[in-house]
């Protein structure tokens, strides 16, 4: 007797396999099989809000963190205000357009002729020391009087290098150890101190000539403490024109 074979399905006949249809969560947008779509939003979303939701005061104060850390990189890239990046170059004729920052007179940011307003003996005549006179023949001058230990001496002599590197061969720059063998340190204070206060270092000097009619005087200014770029670049730019006017350019 024949035995009745079974009936085979067509997936059976052919060796392939019926798939599953698939279909979009309608939360995040990924195809999951339709007999599991409640339980993928089950497993995964609402698993999620609740995690969202019982740590929302972490996420906060985490949030905060990192808003934070953002401010504070920004300030201090800001605070760096490029200090010991050099300033952009001046253009080459900016001279020929200037015009000086700074009066020639007896205010706290002039440029001195004799001891300014806030000195003791106002009025009275500066003897400016041997070696300024020589050099200043050459051009206008810069004299830092400072140590090599206290921070702003440090800020100071990095300000005026990179001021320098921008004005080289336009005025001339003499860094000066104060408290050693060089008696041009007590000799910067002795005839500049503006005030008669103790010194006080770093002390920064600037002296050039201007016109005077049909001759030239000495005028000078000083500071004392780290000044920053823009300070020092400003008088320096000053005793550059007044020079250069000075010598009939």
């Amino acid at each position: 007797m024949a035995k009745r074979r079974g009936r085979r399905n067509k997936g059976d006949r052919d060796g392939s396999v019926r798939r599953a249809r698939k279909v979009r969560c309608p939360k995040c947008g990924l195809k999951v099989p339709e007999d599991g779509l409640e339980a993928h939003i089950k497993d995964v979303h609402r698993s999620l809000s609740a995690f969202l939701s019982g740590h929302r005061r972490d996420l906060a104060i985490l949030a905060a963190v990192v808003v934070m850390f953002v401010v504070v990189a920004l300030v201090m890239s800001m605070d760096d205000d490029g200090a010991g990046e050099d300033p952009p170059p001046p253009p080459s004729n900016w001279l020929d357009a200037y015009e000086p920052a700074h009066r020639v007179g007896t205010l706290k940011n002039d440029w001195w002729t004799a001891y300014p307003d806030i000195h003791p003996a106002p009025g009275s005549p500066v003897d400016h020391p041997s070696w300024v006179g020589d050099a200043l023949d050459d051009g206008p001058l810069i004299i830092l009087d400072h140590s090599e230990g206290c921070a702003p001496c440090v800020a100071q002599t990095r300000d005026i290098e990179a001021v320098m590197r921008e004005y080289q061969g336009q005025i001339t720059y003499l860094d000066i150890l104060a408290g050693g063998s060089d008696q041009r340190a007590s000799d910067a204070f002795d005839a500049y101190d503006p005030n008669g206060d103790p010194p006080y270092i770093p002390l920064t000097v600037i002296v050039t000539r201007v016109r005077d009619g049909d001759g030239t005087r000495d005028v000078w200014h000083l500071t004392e403490g780290a000044t920053g770029q823009d300070w020092i670049e400003g008088y320096v730019r000053d005793a550059i024109y007044y020079f250069r006017e000075s010598q009939g350019g």
